[in-house]
């Protein structure tokens, strides 16, 4: 089996995919401020579990030509192989790392028999927020120097997704920013039904 190499190489996140889904992007969002921080090296391991994983991919980066923004480095896009498991490894030049954010997208392939027929697995077909309406497009649009912000009293902030009626919900996440002080959230509750009411 394969396992990060480095000497920098004990923090990963890992994820793994349904059956019925495709990996087809997958990239890390990091910042040039964090320093000592960033990531330098970035491994993607793959297998069918966690105990055959193997590299596929590496991505090395320079700190230096990031800019002044937040940065999304490619780790995968259309490849040409699926698996069950991926573990992104992180090197860096302290003892620690930080990213700001991890962005995997994917099709849902819906007959294995029909030449690849596939659909995109973007299953949130409308979103309501609880206020400052205009803003949230920015919620779905992939990008970490955009957000959406409340406008209202506290506790009174809520965000709702409606998903598709075959849809099969695997994953749920939210990015926030520590710069954000008093806006960042400090309990986030999720609840679900088949009405809002």
């Amino acid at each position: 089996t394969s396992a990060c190499v480095g000497r920098h190489a004990k923090h990963w996140v890992q994820f793994a995919v349904r059956n019925a889904v495709a990996l087809t992007y997958a990239g890390l969002v990091i910042h040039p401020e964090d320093g000592e921080l960033c990531p330098r090296d970035i491994q993607v391991l793959a297998g069918e579990d966690e105990t055959c994983l193997r590299q596929i991919s590496e991505q090395r980066i320079d700190p230096g030509e990031l800019g002044d923004s937040p940065h999304e480095v490619m780790l995968l896009h259309e490849h040409e192989e699926a698996f069950q498991v991926y573990r992104v490894c992180f090197l860096s030049g302290g003892t620690n790392v930080r990213a700001r954010g991890l962005v995997v997208r994917g099709v849902v392939v819906r007959d294995q028999w029909s030449c690849g027929e596939q659909e995109e697995s973007n299953i949130a077909k409308r979103i309501e927020v609880s206020s400052n309406k205009c803003s949230k497009r920015f919620l779905g649009d992939g990008r970490s120097d955009t957000f959406w912000q409340s406008d209202g009293r506290s506790g009174q902030h809520w965000i709702r997704v409606y998903v598709e009626p075959e849809a099969v919900v695997t994953g749920l996440a939210i990015q926030v920013h520590s710069g954000d002080g008093n806006y960042c959230p400090s309990l986030i509750d999720v609840l679900a039904g088949e009405t809002t009411a």
